[in-house]
């Protein structure tokens, strides 16, 4: 999917420039993040120091009994359909991830 596509070093910069000042909410967020910010060092970039909101951590909190926190196993206890065959695509997986914290 991403062949054809700009490397890391020219597409981090679309990325930084978006999320530089954002407030980022992900779920598993320190993976994350600590992908972004081994980037942002790598290529020269300040050092992202960003809110950081952690659905999992949250998920965690307020489901304790849950069998595990993945995000589709979240999402299917928040009451949002969660389609496997389509999961793990950023568009996709952002989207339910939104509606899991707009739940939340």
């Amino acid at each position: 999917m991403l062949e054809d596509k700009p490397g890391i070093e020219i597409a981090f910069k679309e990325i930084y420039e978006i999320i530089k000042d954002a407030i980022l909410v992900a779920h598993n967020a320190n993976f994350d993040f600590n992908f972004l910010q081994s980037f942002a060092k790598k290529l020269g970039y300040p050092e992202l120091t960003n809110t950081v909101v952690d659905t999992l951590s949250i998920a965690r909190a307020m489901y304790p009994k849950l069998k595990n926190f993945r995000l589709g196993t979240v999402a299917k206890k928040t009451g949002i359909i969660y389609d496997e065959k389509i999961a793990h695509r950023a568009d996709y997986d952002a989207d339910i991830l939104t509606d899991v914290y707009e739940h939340m």
